[in-house]
Protein backbone atom coordinates (compact mmCIF):
# COMPACT_ATOMS: atom_id res chain seq x y z
CA UNK A 1 0.00 0.00 0.00
CA UNK A 2 1.25 3.92 -0.55
CA UNK A 3 -0.14 7.38 1.07
CA UNK A 4 -2.78 8.19 -1.56
CA UNK A 5 -3.10 12.01 -2.48
CA UNK A 6 -6.52 12.90 -2.87
CA UNK A 7 -10.57 12.16 -1.02
CA UNK A 8 -12.85 9.73 -2.42
CA UNK A 9 -12.51 6.47 -4.08
CA UNK A 10 -11.57 6.89 -7.72
CA UNK A 11 -13.12 4.31 -9.28
CA UNK A 12 -16.42 5.31 -7.78
CA UNK A 13 -17.08 8.35 -9.67
CA UNK A 14 -18.10 11.44 -7.71
CA UNK A 15 -18.06 11.04 -3.97
CA UNK A 16 -18.56 12.98 -1.25
CA UNK A 17 -15.56 15.01 0.71
CA UNK A 18 -14.16 12.38 3.97
CA UNK A 19 -15.02 13.78 6.83
CA UNK A 20 -13.01 16.26 8.96
CA UNK A 21 -11.84 12.85 10.85
CA UNK A 22 -10.29 11.46 8.42
CA UNK A 23 -6.54 10.90 8.91
CA UNK A 24 -4.82 8.56 6.32
CA UNK A 25 -5.48 7.67 2.61
CA UNK A 26 -4.16 4.50 1.21
CA UNK A 27 -4.33 4.06 -2.37
CA UNK A 28 -4.96 -0.44 -2.67
CA UNK A 29 -5.55 -2.09 -6.48
CA UNK A 30 -6.17 1.68 -8.03
CA UNK A 31 -8.69 2.42 -5.18
CA UNK A 32 -8.44 5.30 -2.28
CA UNK A 33 -9.08 4.05 0.78
CA UNK A 34 -9.86 6.64 3.56
CA UNK A 35 -9.97 6.12 7.62
CA UNK A 36 -10.87 7.32 10.64
CA UNK A 37 -9.33 8.85 13.20
CA UNK A 38 -12.32 8.07 15.81
CA UNK A 39 -15.75 7.22 16.48
CA UNK A 40 -15.65 5.54 12.91
CA UNK A 41 -19.51 4.43 12.96
CA UNK A 42 -20.34 7.30 14.67
CA UNK A 43 -23.06 5.61 16.24
CA UNK A 44 -24.47 7.67 18.99
CA UNK A 45 -24.91 10.51 16.26
CA UNK A 46 -27.27 8.43 13.97
CA UNK A 47 -29.13 6.89 16.79
CA UNK A 48 -29.77 10.48 17.54
CA UNK A 49 -30.94 11.63 14.60
CA UNK A 50 -32.99 8.22 13.56
CA UNK A 51 -34.46 8.73 17.10
CA UNK A 52 -35.31 12.08 16.05
CA UNK A 53 -37.35 11.23 13.05
CA UNK A 54 -38.91 8.43 14.58
CA UNK A 55 -40.21 10.68 17.28
CA UNK A 56 -41.68 12.88 14.73
CA UNK A 57 -43.12 10.88 13.11
CA UNK A 58 -44.73 9.09 16.46
CA UNK A 59 -46.20 12.16 17.37
CA UNK A 60 -48.08 12.82 14.59
CA UNK A 61 -50.58 10.01 14.21
CA UNK A 62 -51.88 10.50 18.01
CA UNK A 63 -52.82 13.76 16.78
CA UNK A 64 -54.02 13.00 13.67
CA UNK A 65 -55.90 9.78 15.32
CA UNK A 66 -57.50 12.14 17.89
CA UNK A 67 -59.63 13.85 15.35
CA UNK A 68 -60.39 10.72 12.93
CA UNK A 69 -60.53 7.26 14.99
CA UNK A 70 -59.40 7.99 18.70
CA UNK A 71 -60.03 4.02 18.72
CA UNK A 72 -57.02 3.75 16.96
CA UNK A 73 -54.63 5.36 19.52
CA UNK A 74 -53.86 2.20 21.28
CA UNK A 75 -52.46 1.16 18.08
CA UNK A 76 -50.03 4.40 17.81
CA UNK A 77 -48.70 3.60 21.52
CA UNK A 78 -48.01 0.57 20.25
CA UNK A 79 -45.82 1.59 17.69
CA UNK A 80 -44.05 3.64 19.75
CA UNK A 81 -43.27 1.70 22.38
CA UNK A 82 -41.85 -0.94 20.16
CA UNK A 83 -39.62 1.75 18.01
CA UNK A 84 -38.21 3.18 21.91
CA UNK A 85 -34.36 2.01 22.24
CA UNK A 86 -32.75 -0.32 20.42
CA UNK A 87 -29.54 0.64 19.05
CA UNK A 88 -30.23 1.43 15.32
CA UNK A 89 -27.72 -0.65 13.42
CA UNK A 90 -29.54 -1.24 10.70
CA UNK A 91 -30.04 2.51 10.50
CA UNK A 92 -26.25 3.02 11.15
CA UNK A 93 -26.26 -0.04 7.99
CA UNK A 94 -28.10 2.05 6.01
CA UNK A 95 -26.76 5.82 6.87
CA UNK A 96 -23.20 4.03 5.87
CA UNK A 97 -23.68 2.46 3.17
CA UNK A 98 -25.57 5.65 1.64
CA UNK A 99 -21.97 7.56 2.43
CA UNK A 100 -19.92 4.59 0.88
CA UNK A 101 -22.04 5.16 -2.55
CA UNK A 102 -21.19 9.25 -2.35
CA UNK A 103 -24.18 10.65 -0.89
CA UNK A 104 -24.65 13.37 1.03
CA UNK A 105 -24.64 13.79 5.02
CA UNK A 106 -28.08 15.40 4.94
CA UNK A 107 -32.10 14.82 6.58
CA UNK A 108 -33.23 12.29 3.79
CA UNK A 109 -30.66 10.08 4.72
CA UNK A 110 -32.25 9.74 8.23
CA UNK A 111 -35.73 9.79 7.10
CA UNK A 112 -34.69 6.50 5.14
CA UNK A 113 -32.97 4.86 8.15
CA UNK A 114 -35.83 5.83 10.01
CA UNK A 115 -37.98 4.15 7.89
CA UNK A 116 -35.76 0.73 7.78
CA UNK A 117 -36.29 1.26 11.55
CA UNK A 118 -39.98 1.07 11.24
CA UNK A 119 -40.17 -1.89 8.65
CA UNK A 120 -38.02 -3.71 11.23
CA UNK A 121 -40.17 -3.25 13.48
CA UNK A 122 -43.02 -4.16 11.77
CA UNK A 123 -41.08 -7.63 11.27
CA UNK A 124 -40.78 -7.97 14.95
CA UNK A 125 -44.45 -7.87 15.41
CA UNK A 126 -44.52 -10.54 12.41
CA UNK A 127 -41.63 -12.86 14.23
CA UNK A 128 -43.50 -12.23 17.78
CA UNK A 129 -46.87 -13.73 16.42
CA UNK A 130 -45.17 -16.42 14.16
CA UNK A 131 -43.38 -17.77 17.43
CA UNK A 132 -45.61 -16.91 19.71
CA UNK A 133 -43.75 -14.96 21.53
CA UNK A 134 -44.90 -13.85 25.17
CA UNK A 135 -42.31 -10.54 25.35
CA UNK A 136 -40.26 -8.35 23.01
CA UNK A 137 -37.52 -6.51 25.12
CA UNK A 138 -38.87 -7.79 28.68
CA UNK A 139 -42.57 -6.15 27.73
CA UNK A 140 -45.74 -7.87 26.56
CA UNK A 141 -45.40 -8.50 22.55
CA UNK A 142 -47.83 -6.18 20.89
CA UNK A 143 -50.13 -9.12 19.87
CA UNK A 144 -50.20 -9.98 23.53
CA UNK A 145 -51.26 -6.67 24.15
CA UNK A 146 -53.62 -6.49 21.98
CA UNK A 147 -54.67 -10.04 23.66
CA UNK A 148 -55.11 -8.69 26.81
CA UNK A 149 -57.18 -5.42 25.26
CA UNK A 150 -59.41 -8.02 24.17
CA UNK A 151 -60.15 -10.12 27.08
CA UNK A 152 -60.35 -6.63 29.19
CA UNK A 153 -62.82 -5.50 27.06
CA UNK A 154 -65.11 -8.75 26.59
CA UNK A 155 -64.34 -9.28 22.72
CA UNK A 156 -64.26 -12.36 21.59
CA UNK A 157 -60.53 -13.79 20.45
CA UNK A 158 -59.76 -14.27 16.73
CA UNK A 159 -59.02 -17.90 17.75
CA UNK A 160 -62.54 -18.52 19.37
CA UNK A 161 -64.31 -16.68 16.47
CA UNK A 162 -62.64 -19.16 14.24
CA UNK A 163 -63.48 -22.08 16.41
CA UNK A 164 -66.85 -21.27 16.73
CA UNK A 165 -67.64 -20.98 12.38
Amino acid sequence: MRKATSLGVASLGQMAPAPATAVTRWTWAGAKVTCMASSPADLTRIRTRVGAELDAFIARPPRQLADTRPDLAPCAEAIADLLTGGKRLRAAFCYWGWRACGGADGPEIFAAAAALEMLHASALVHDDVMDASDTRRGQPAVHKRFAARHAAAGWPSWAKKRASA
